[in-house]
């Protein structure tokens, strides 16, 4: 995977498994994240269920903004309302010329 960078749209990419909470149909999903300065959000995010993928993707002048480590972790909502986090990850962005 190639570097990314401040200005670029955003995409996250997470997998989920069986093994991040017990088995159920997904409801809803977000991503949420945890910016370089630790301000915290999230974004609504699709489950791709054959992948077992969870994705995000910015639309029109969406951009990271901020430069660091950025942690992203899913969270999956199952039908009966319970929700799970998954595995988080970093990912360092950078500006432009790094």
């Amino acid at each position: 995977m190639g570097k990314k960078y401040v200005t670029q749209p955003i995409e996250v990419s997470l997998s989920w498994t069986e093994e991040d909470a017990p088995s159920g149909l997904v409801e809803s999903c977000v991503i949420e994240y945890r910016k370089p300065n630790g301000t915290t959000g999230s974004w609504p995010a699709v489950y791709d269920e054959q992948n077992r993928t969870i994705y995000y993707v910015g639309g029109p002048g969406s951009s990271y903004g901020m430069n660091g480590k950025w942690i992203f972790w899913p969270v999956v909502t199952l039908t009966g309302g319970e929700s799970y986090p998954g595995e988080p990850i970093s990912e360092t962005i950078y500006n432009k010329g790094e």
